[in-house]
Order: C-alpha cells, then sequence, then structure tokens
C-alpha cells in the first residue's frame, strides 16, 4: 500500500487536468456511483484507468472498487434500475 502525504496529494491534485479527469465520469458511470453511494457505501476508481489516466490517456473503460459486498450490489442494482 502506498501512503501519500497531504502535499503529495494537493501537488498531484495541481497537476491533474480536470477536464480530462471528468471525462471519466460518463453518465452511465455516474448512474453507478451514486446509486452505491445512495446506499452508504464507498466507490473508488481503480485499475487500469487510473493508469490511463496518469499517462494522460483518457480510459476506454472504469473499474470501480468498493465496500458493498456482491449481494448487496445486486439488491442496489435492483432497486436503482441500474
Amino acid at each position: 500500500i502506498i501512503s501519500m502525504t497531504k502535499v503529495a496529494i494537493t501537488e498531484l491534485k495541481r497537476k491533474i487536468d480536470m477536464t480530462k479527469f471528468s471525462s471519466m465520469f460518463t453518465p452511465d458511470v455516474k448512474k453507478v456511483i451514486h446509486a452505491i453511494e445512495k446506499y452508504g457505501f464507498e466507490v473508488r476508481i481503480v485499475g487500469g484507468a487510473v493508469r490511463d489516466f496518469m499517462l494522460g490517456e483518457i480510459p476506454r473503460d472504469v473499474d470501480l472498487a468498493t465496500d458493498a459486498e456482491p449481494d448487496e450490489i445486486i439488491y442496489i442494482f435492483e432497486q436503482e434500475k441500474v
């Protein structure tokens, strides 16, 4: 696990192109994230999307990680029509 200081995180945020970053959040990705967070769970972007973004590329797909269990995700998606 990599630990970053607040200074390092602040510096990284200054270097991020927010237009490109925002482009990862398509309407479908926003819908999934909103649905999971609505039920009180955390969601993080992980995997190749993070790598691609850090390399200055726009990710082709977005992988998400959450603290919700699989059965909770199924329930949420059924309730929210995702």
